[in-house]
């Protein structure tokens, strides 16, 4: 009994190792579970594709040997049919009807014999594969022969068409071409007193041939007048038979509907024993298609297709070694596409384990070090260095929440401040320019004028110094920008021109208080008071995206690109120490609209020496 359960125990021993050994850092759980994460579906992923790429390229080999098999019999068709064709060009050719109906001389000289001797060899001259012509006359009971070989009409008096096929075939056919599958053919129609009139020897060996035959009709009567046959020879099909063999070890056979074979005409007994098989013809239950079968004990893919227009059948033999080592071939690609596959992962994994462990590890031994003695120190179950870095992070974490809070209550109480700073600041300059101008006024004008001045300052002052609220519209900045134009102009009279175009869709944005007048009186103080011809202020409001951009645009003398530049870096970044009261003004704009709104708010300067300056703001369309 123990001798039996040794091996279990063993077995159950090693597998406690292993465990101990993945539990026992955060590296080893990482690669544990990187390897079984990625390496179980990638085997699954990389056996499914073996398996269906077998299939798939089966199936491509097999499309792809079909579609040449489809292409041979249309080409074959195509050819087939060319000839037909120079055969009706030569029955429909109305002057020889006229001939053969109304001419009674087909003697050698004679109009009747040159016109057929011209007309067989235009027939020759067109059709390049023409190898022999046959015209029988039915009225002078004269055949006229003519092959490529002498390109010379011959000719037999009184022949025994009886005793020939295709004259008899043809009259049957009755105005439909009468095509004969392969067969070997020479000259051999004698008269009927069993004389041939033309030497053997100028004939040649005999062929294997194609011939197509037509019975010339009195149309529309059915008296035959005469018939014709042309013969090609089969070796004409070599070319379209080539292309369908890619190469030595498959084969091409083209078959007749009679089961007879049409091409090659020299064929080993493979070819024959093949087409004699009885079942083949069940395995074909469509005009195009493949099957498996075994043939003299050898495994062959069969590939067919059978025409419609000729009837014949097209079948490509293919060794299955050659489709198996297709297959094969791209199945190992894959295979070992798959190994180095679970190779790179298993290396990545020991990368990528060891990549992450690294700066965790790193981390809980230095946090060890952190002196938390004074903080509370709260629980965990996790023993690893998550746990480490979880106890001492949320010991970080009390302090630094702390210090945040602490922090950000002091920026608060910091912006007020220089909001309160802002509100309360009146430039005493500007309150001296526009007493005095009033009290020019007082003695140059009556007191129409004089009341709306101080009314203006008045609105201004009670702006600027009695409403508590922080956040106002875009139409209440406006209107005490207008009084602030409204007293300028008391000073400037038309050496300052403005105008607001605002659209109503805006006049009820939020923006800072007191954001306005400031780049205002910064472009009345660079605009007007330093050109001779005084200044126009453009104040324009639109959409931009998300946004709402107001921009104070004036036609002064503008700024250099470097004072530009300094003028925005500081504006940025030295807070307070900036270009004297403009560079205050302008940063606490920028300021309290990125403070009211975020970071992504605030100002943005464009300007041109000699041009002016556009101070653009940018506010949330939707708060």
């Amino acid at each position: 009994m123990y001798g039996g359960g040794y091996p279990v125990l063993k077995a159950a021993g090693l597998l406690n190792k292993i465990l101990c050994f993945f539990s026992r850092n955060i590296r080893n759980r990482l690669l544990l579970l990187l390897i079984s994460s990625t390496l179980f579906p990638l085997l699954i992923i990389s056996i499914s594709s073996y398996y269906n790429t077998s299939k798939l390229v089966e199936k491509q080999f097999i499309d792809t040997n079909l579609r040449i098999v489809q292409n041979t019999n249309d080409n074959l068709d195509n050819y087939i049919n060319k000839m037909r064709g120079y055969l009706l060009s030569f029955v429909r050719n109305v002057d020889l009807l006229e001939i053969l109906i109304h001419n009674t001389n087909y003697e050698y000289g004679s109009p009747g014999f040159t016109y057929i001797e011209n007309s067989l060899l235009k027939l020759m001259s067109d059709g390049k594969d023409i190898d022999s012509v046959y015209f029988y006359i039915s009225s002078a009971d004269r055949l006229y022969y003519m092959d490529r070989q002498r390109l010379v009409v011959y000719i037999v008096n009184h022949p025994d068409m009886e005793s020939t096929s295709w004259h008899s075939n043809a009259i049957g056919m009755y105005r439909h071409i009468y095509t004969e599958d392969t067969h070997i053919t020479q000259f051999d129609i004698k008269s009927r007193d069993n004389q041939n009139n033309i030497p053997i020897g100028l004939i040649g060996k005999p062929k294997h041939v194609l011939s197509f035959s037509f019975a010339i009709t009195n149309f529309p009567y059915r008296d035959v007048i005469g018939t014709v046959s042309i013969n090609v020879d089969v070796r004409n099909l070599d070319s379209i038979y080539k292309k369908a063999s890619v190469n030595a070890f498959e084969n091409i056979i083209i078959e007749n509907r009679d089961g007879s074979l049409v091409y090659p005409t020299e064929a080993p007994d493979f070819y024959y024993n093949f087409i004699n098989e009885k079942d083949i013809r069940a395995e074909m239950t469509s005009a195009t298609g493949s099957f498996k079968k075994t043939i003299d004990g050898d495994k062959y893919l069969v590939l067919f297709n059978t025409s419609e227009y000729t009837g014949w059948t097209v079948y490509k033999i293919i060794p299955m070694k050659i489709l198996n080592a297709s297959v094969n071939a791209s199945s190992k690609f894959n295979l070992l596409l798959g190994i180095f596959c679970i190779f790179v992962v298993v290396v990545l994994s020991l990368l990528l384990a060891n990549n992450i462990s690294r700066p965790i590890v790193e981390l809980a031994n230095y946090m060890r070090n952190i002196n938390v003695e004074h903080l509370e120190i709260k629980t965990t179950n996790r023993l690893d260095e998550i746990g480490v870095l979880y106890k001492s992070y949320n010991s970080m974490a009390v302090l630094i929440n702390e210090l945040i809070i602490e922090r950000y209550k002091s920026e608060i109480r910091e912006k007020q401040i220089q909001i309160k700073a802002l509100q309360s600041q009146i430039n005493p300059h500007f309150l001296y320019n526009t007493l005095q101008s009033i009290s020019g006024l007082a003695l140059e004008k009556g007191m129409t004028e004089i009341d709306n001045a101080i009314s203006a300052l008045g609105s201004m002052l009670r702006y600027s110094m009695e409403s508590v609220e922080d956040m106002v519209t875009i139409k209440d900045e406006l209107l005490h920008v207008e009084n602030y134009f409204y007293i300028q102009k008391l000073r400037y009279e038309d050496n300052i021109k403005y105008s607001i175009n605002v659209p109503d869709e805006f006049l009820k944005i939020p923006i800072p208080k007191l954001t306005l007048q400031p780049i205002v009186e910064n472009a009345i103080k660079h605009g007007v008071e330093k050109t001779v011809s005084g200044c126009t202020i453009d104040i324009n409001c639109f959409r931009q995206g998300d946004n709402v951009c107001l921009t104070i645009k004036d036609n002064g003398p503008g700024m250099s690109q470097k004072y530009l530049k300094k003028v925005v870096s500081k504006i940025r970044n030295n807070k307070n120490k900036v270009l004297g009261t403009q560079g205050i003004g302008l940063y606490n704009v920028n300021a309290r609209i990125k403070y009211a709104f975020g970071e992504k708010y605030g100002l943005l300067i464009h300007s041109e020496e000699g041009k002016g300056t556009c101070v653009s703001l940018f506010l949330p369309l939707k708060r």
